[in-house]
């Protein structure tokens, strides 16, 4: 396999500009990936990319990111896995795990919300076990609205048992009337289950006053 490596870079060696076009070495990225894997493999087709002075830049983001997982080169892992976060929905969670273990708390953050904003259908549920309401308390409130919405209409009202006792009674009553407005039924069913019970009569006489008398 180390000869097939040296073959393929020969070119790169006797033309110091054939790998500043990304496309290039592009093109061999996923045989490469398919012939390195492992650990000392993985180590030398790097060691050979370092060798040709190029611009570690250039390079594919899934070639390094590979490089990266199996020789645990972290400097490597990062700076690929942001790269591949963009538009790899499983490298983004995983990049976004990898901050919270190492504590770096802006860049989990950032990359949090970002993700949430994005694609929050995607990513709700597995930020929910990573975000936390002692060090993000507004992203940890939008993302248990967002889940609390979704649980309603799966009809399981358990989720409110986690989300009613972060929130204001403001923003409970902004909560609850959006959805007095969109779903009558679904918003009954939300003041039951939190034993809200005058305002389930006080509700169906504003909707129906004959139900009153």
């Amino acid at each position: 396999t180390q000869k097939i490596i040296d073959f393929i870079f020969e070119r790169a060696k006797t033309n110091p500009n054939y790998l500043k076009n990304p496309k290039n070495l592009a093109d061999f990225a996923p045989f490469l990936i398919q012939i390195t894997p492992n650990s000392d493999l993985a180590r030398y087709l790097y060691q050979t990319l370092l060798a040709l002075n190029a611009d570690l830049t250039t390079y594919s983001p899934d070639l390094l990111f590979h490089i990266a997982e199996l020789t645990q080169n972290t400097d490597l892992w990062y700076s690929s896995a942001k790269k591949l976060a963009t538009y790899a929905p499983q490298i983004a969670q995983k990049l976004l795990v990898q901050y919270a273990k190492d504590n770096r708390k802006t860049d989990f953050y950032n990359l949090a919300q970002k993700l949430f904003d994005t694609d929050a259908q995607t990513h709700a549920e597995f930020l929910s076990q990573y975000v936390q309401l002692t060090d993000y308390p507004k992203l940890y409130k939008q993302i248990w609205l967002y889940l609390s919405e979704q649980a309603v209409y799966q009809n399981n009202f358990s989720v409110f048992d986690k989300l009613m006792p972060i929130l204001l009674d403001t923003e409970i009553d902004d909560y609850l009337t959006k959805f007095a407005v969109q779903n009558p039924t679904k918003y009954t069913q939300m003041l039951v289950h939190l034993k809200r019970y005058d305002d389930v009569l006080e509700y169906r006489v504003w909707i129906d006053p004959q139900s009153g008398g």
